[in-house]
């Protein structure tokens, strides 16, 4: 399993925004939470949805709720690196 390392503010920001995805209920600003899981940052959107790292798939989860006990998504971003993708 790929472990997190510290977190750097560059490599996990505090908000992640989303646009154009063919659900357009997962769009929008995803706020980083206090709460971690695995020692990853978690991030949820004013509209209930969540980005979340899922480590055994090496993947960012987003979804409309927090699920980490299940493998799948509504929508995924491969990151073997782990840190939130930008850009």
């Amino acid at each position: 399993m790929l472990e997190p390392e510290p977190e750097p503010e560059t490599r996990n920001p505090t908000t992640s925004a989303w646009e154009g995805h063919p659900r357009a209920a997962l769009d929008g600003v995803y706020r980083r939470l206090a709460e971690r899981h695995e020692g990853w940052p978690r991030y949820a959107s004013a509209g209930g949805n969540h980005l979340y790292y899922y480590a055994k798939e090496k993947r960012w989860f987003l979804n409309a709720g927090f699920t980490p006990e299940k493998d799948s998504a509504w929508s995924y971003i491969n990151a073997r690196e782990g840190p939130v993708p930008t850009g």
